[in-house]
């Protein structure tokens, strides 16, 4: 998805909007959380991996976890 140019800027609402749209119904959320609990879906390894984030204006969210994939999915 791209940040589209307009003659004013930026479209970012619009951008914004696209990643809401990814996130909340194309991204693999099942499948990435398989992956970090490899495949193990009564273990607590998914809830020992570190899961980062980067809002608008470079600002990062670091050090978090959840302890599953409905909570990394209500996150996002």
């Amino acid at each position: 998805v791209g940040i589209q140019q307009s003659g004013s800027g930026t479209n970012t609402t619009h951008f914004v909007s696209q990643l809401q749209w990814y996130y909340a119904r194309l991204f693999p959320l099942q499948s990435i959380h398989n992956w970090l609990s490899y495949s193990q879906p009564d273990s607590t390894l998914f809830s020992h991996r570190e899961v980062s984030f980067t809002l608008s204006g470079d600002i990062y969210l670091r050090f978090r976890s959840f302890r599953n994939a409905s909570e990394l999915h209500t996150a996002l």
